[in-house]
């Protein structure tokens, strides 16, 4: 009866007291020890709990800002330490009911928007509820409650998460805490029918579509970090949690059996008994059919939900007796799909681009389930299940095949799923799947190429292993032999393409791919060269043939001395027709006569690439045959033998290529040469070819060597001279104007070490200026490519920088310290410029013979051994040799006169670039006048130039840092430690 004495009990029920005063009387009466009420915490907390529920309940009539003050008085108790003290001492206090059904209610009225008012408020309520189990039990006591909780949570986040609003973390915090109390309460549930119940009623639809937003949501640093990092991964694998032990239980399969399982399957069920009431997968497709979610996204919940449904599916019941249940329950929720629709011939036009992608990703990961679960067996399916899975497989494929989407990534891996369950599934559209996904595909983007490619790369690999190789590019030989799609074809093979043929080729029997080679050889020869002329179609034609056969030639095993002479006569056979009945006839429709003024037309630059593609084919392999097989007898054997002195000055091929003659072959290379394509680089790789050969015989041409050096260098001078490429993949029939810039700077660059010593000293100077000028544009060139695997002009450049192969090019690492030295000159301002006297101006003259040392080897003086015995050096030094002398005594003069040249922010960037750039040479590997040379320019860089004032001055220190670092790693190298002694004991 403390209550009553105390006088605020009476004064709290009494109808006279003011709602503010009541308030402030609970308040003092929580907080204060001198306020005696038997079970006052329950008292009170009985009070507010009675306040709310009546003012919902539409007894009292309350101002908003009373309600807002009672829900938080509710939430300070409720998280009050005062009352987790007294929970833990082991007093009980509890909740009603109706204040559970009052917190749902408000989140009800909060998910359909009708207000806001008290949300934060009540949301903590909930959270301090559920967090205290004593308080928890008005939830966990009556399971419906804590469902609706769970619900009314799940939309209310949908809502924020659809919405453009940041996100926060009040209410993914109470989802998270409400998921694991009903995860607990589930667990604990022994009618598994119940459970699926509540599941599918209630919380199936609200989860999916919440798990489908947390997916999709493109996450921003203005939403709440907890959130964005943890709080959503957590909250979709609990509702991978809840929907697993919701649907999936173990008891449930029989019902799920027999629902799927056609009448004759289904052995368990005695003959007329009653089928079970439940209807599990009705019911899940029921619940995702129905609109729970707004129209425009609805198509993409279920894309996302069939797979993961499946998966459950899967992980609680696929066991090899139960493969057909689940092949079943596939076959069941593929009819979720929009895709479905499409095999009743339903309009295309339905979905968009968007909607194909996601569709084609769920049915990716269905199919990537079946694979992986191993639950189609092909043998099995046929001999037990009258090929049920596959006769779906087969539907599946055709569904595919007569909706093109090529520039969907996922098509091209749903095709990939189908051939690695079973090729036969797109056997009989073979055809249309190669013409579809590979060679009428215009796929460009990495992110759809890199899929097509994997999927082609399977099919290789599916028909090499089945031994019927032959029979896939019999189908590939008939689409390349339709009209084209398209005017301008892709390749057939790209760069990863034909790595992987190149793999096939290898396990193959020779006699396969001789099969397939005198396929597309009697192909080509009766039906395509016939009418190319004029026909740019026929010439596509013959381009992609083409491309077939030097990649098969290029890939293939090359002959030796154990393989088989039938082999061998049969590989003699194929070349000779190859070159009679399709390179004969195409260099003859080349050398008829045009008139000059006349555009080509685009039959003509195809049917040139072809020719010399061909071309170059037929002489590289044969030379090879010829070299590693005894046996091989070439069709050039009775015209073989050295060149010509006239036919190698002219860059010929002729004395190679049996039934070439060189008057005609002229003709050939000039229209060649009129092409920036695929033609001109074979050009360049066959007069390559024929320094290869002229240096294999006994007595070298030197001439001959000197002129093919200075074609293939002149060949690409003006495309080179434009600045503009692009990246290239490495396929030879893939050259075009932008790309043929990146393949001759590859050949030229990569085949240095043949080219270097019969070029001119004028060509050795442009290649170094080229080298220069590429890796300044290195960086840019390397951020605008697309792939790893594409070749850039800046990456080439690099690769040759950082190759040990550099510096054993004496004079191109000559050349080039010449090249960098002018570009030093040239970055100084333009009044330092015009001064012959400065350092930099002095060792950038042109009339310097920096290059003596290598050229005039004749003159060779051991300098080194002179200078370690402390010998004084010759009186009559070379001119490049008093150059420098005079340099270093113009540096001392200027750091004496205290004369520096002022620098620009600008300028010393460029510096800086350059001084990077210098970094790359091996300094050690310089020869003794470059190696001064280059300590006088960073010697000159720091006694002869300041930086304004308005300099950066971090860039200031990097700069000055540089030219320290590079002058530390020529002092260590040996010639100048020789050297310079010597240079400055003169100047003393």
């Amino acid at each position: 009866m403390a209550a009553i004495y105390s006088g605020i009990y009476p004064k709290l029920k009494s109808a006279k007291t003011s709602w503010e005063d009541k308030l402030k009387l609970a308040h003092f009466a929580w907080i204060s020890h001198q306020c005696v009420i038997p079970n006052k915490e329950q008292v009170l907390l009985d009070w507010v709990s009675h306040a709310l529920v009546s003012y919902y309940n539409k007894k009292p009539e309350l101002e908003d800002e009373v309600v807002d003050k009672l829900w938080a008085y509710l939430d300070n108790v409720i998280h009050s330490r005062r009352l987790q003290n007294l929970l833990k001492s082991g007093k009980t206090i509890g909740l009603s009911f109706s204040v559970a059904q009052v917190i749902n209610e408000r989140l009800s009225e909060a998910c359909s928007q009708k207000t806001q008012q008290n949300l934060g408020t009540v949301l903590s309520c909930s959270s301090g509820i559920l967090s205290t189990p004593s308080l928890s039990i008005i939830y966990t006591a009556k399971c419906e409650l804590l469902v609706d909780l769970l619900s009314k949570l799940s939309k209310l986040a949908c809502q924020q998460l659809a919405s453009d609003n940041t996100v926060g973390s009040e209410v993914f915090s109470v989802l998270q805490l409400t998921f694991a109390q009903y995860l607990l309460i589930q667990r604990q549930q022994t009618n598994p029918n119940r459970v699926f119940g509540q599941v599918t009623s209630h919380l199936l639809q609200p989860c999916l579509l919440l798990r489908h937003l947390l997916t999709v949501r493109s996450w921003t640093q203005a939403d709440d970090n907890h959130v964005r990092q943890h709080l959503s991964k957590e909250i979709r694998n609990q509702i991978e949690t809840l929907l697993q032990a919701g649907l999936f239980q173990p008891e449930l399969f029989s019902s799920y059996k027999e629902e799927l399982l056609p009448e004759q399957e289904f052995q368990e069920k005695k003959k007329g008994a009653l089928k079970s009431l439940l209807l599990p997968v009705n019911t899940v497709q029921t619940r995702l059919a129905s609109g729970f979610c707004e129209p425009a996204i609805h198509g993409a919940v279920v894309a996302g939900s069939v797979s993961l449904l499946y998966k459950l599916f899967l992980d609680s019941y696929c066991k090899a007796e139960n493969h057909l249940v689940c092949f079943h329950m596939l076959s069941r929720l593929f009819g979720c799909l929009r895709l479905s629709g499409l095999q009743q011939e339903a309009r295309e036009d339905t979905l968009s681009p968007a909607d194909w992608s996601t569709e084609l990703v769920a049915l990716e990961q269905l199919l990537n389930l079946v694979l992986s679960s191993d639950i189609y067996n092909v043998a099995s399916d046929r001999i037990r299940h009258k090929e049920i899975q596959f006769v779906f497989y087969r539907k599946l494929a055709q569904m595919l095949m007569s909706h093109s989407q090529a520039s969907v990534p996922a098509w091209f891996r749903c095709l990939k799923l189908l051939v690695s369950l079973n090729h036969l599934i797109v056997e009989p559209d073979l055809d249309d799947l190669v013409a579809s996904a590979w060679i009428d595909a215009e796929v460009s983007e990495p992110r759809t190429k890199k899929p097509q490619e994997s999927l082609i790369s399977t099919m290789f690999q599916t028909y090499s292993k089945l031994r019927q190789f032959p029979r896939l590019f019999e189908e590939v030989l008939t689409v390349i032999c339709r009209p084209a799609a398209d005017e301008l074809r892709l390749p057939v093979f790209s760069a990863g393409l034909t790595a992987k043929l190149r793999e096939c080729l290898l396990e193959l029997p020779p006699n396969q791919i001789l099969d397939i080679l005198c396929l597309f050889v009697e192909k080509c020869q009766t039906l395509i060269v016939p009418a190319v002329e004029g026909s740019a179609d026929m010439a596509l034609k013959l381009l992609s043939v083409s491309s077939v056969l030097h990649a098969f030639l290029f890939n293939m095993r090359s002959l030796d001395d154990v393989t088989p002479s039938p082999v061998v006569l049969r590989t003699q056979s194929l070349l000779a027709k190859m070159q009679k009945g399709i390179i004969q006839p195409l260099m003859e429709l080349l050398q008829a006569p045009r008139r000059q003024e006349e555009k080509p037309d685009l039959w003509l630059r195809k049917a040139s690439d072809s020719a010399l593609l061909l071309v170059y084919t037929w002489i590289e392999v044969d030379t090879l045959f010829g070299v590693s097989c005894s046996k091989y007898v070439s069709p050039a054997a009775e015209i073989a033998g050295a060149v010509s002195a006239s036919a190698a000055r002219h860059g010929g091929i002729s004395a190679f290529l049996p039934g070439a003659e060189e008057q005609s072959w002229e003709r050939v290379m000039e229209l060649a040469n009129s092409f920036t394509s695929t033609s001109k680089y074979c050009l360049e790789l066959l007069t390559l070819q024929k320094m290869k050969m002229i240096l294999m015989q006994t007595k070298a041409d030197l001439q001959a060597l000197q002129h093919a050096a200075a074609f293939i260098v002149e060949s690409g001078r003006s495309s080179m001279s434009r600045r503009e490429s692009e990246p290239w993949d490495g396929d030879i029939t893939a050259i075009s104007d932008l790309t043929y810039p990146t393949a001759h700077w590859h050949l030229v660059i990569s085949n240095l070490t043949i080219l270097l010593p019969y070029m001119s000293l004028k060509d050795v100077e442009y290649i170094a200026n080229m080298l220069l000028e590429t890796l300044v544009l290195a960086k840019a060139q390397e951020a605008d490519t697309d792939t790893e695997s594409s070749i850039s002009i800046g990456k080439i450049s690099l690769g040759l920088m950082q190759s040990s192969f550099l510096p054993e090019m004496k004079v191109l690492h000559c050349a080039f310290l010449t090249s960098l030295i002018h570009q030093f000159a040239k970055v100084l301002p333009s009044a330092a410029r015009d001064s012959v006297d400065l350092p930099l101006q002095q060792l950038s003259a042109g009339n310097i013979p920096w290059h003596e040392e290598i050229l005039a080897a004749c003159r060779h003086v051991d300098l080194l051994e002179a200078s370690s015995e402390n010998k004084p050096l010759k009186n009559e030094l070379s001119l490049s040799w008093k150059t420098l002398e005079k340099v270093a005594q113009c540096i001392i003069l200027l750091v004496k006169n205290g004369c520096p040249v002022m620098l620009k922010e600008s300028q010393l960037e460029r510096f800086l670039g350059l001084l990077e750039i210098a970094s790359l040479l091996k300094l050690d590997g310089l020869l003794p006048s470059d190696c001064t040379r280059c300590f006088l320019v960073l010697l000159s860089l720091l006694a002869n130039t300041r930086a304004s004032v308005s300099c950066s001055k971090p860039l200031l220190l990097k700069f000055l840092s540089t030219c320290c670092h590079l002058l530390r790693c020529l002092q260590a190298g040996q010639f100048l430690r020789c050297f310079m002694p010597a240079i400055f004991l003169r100047l003393s």
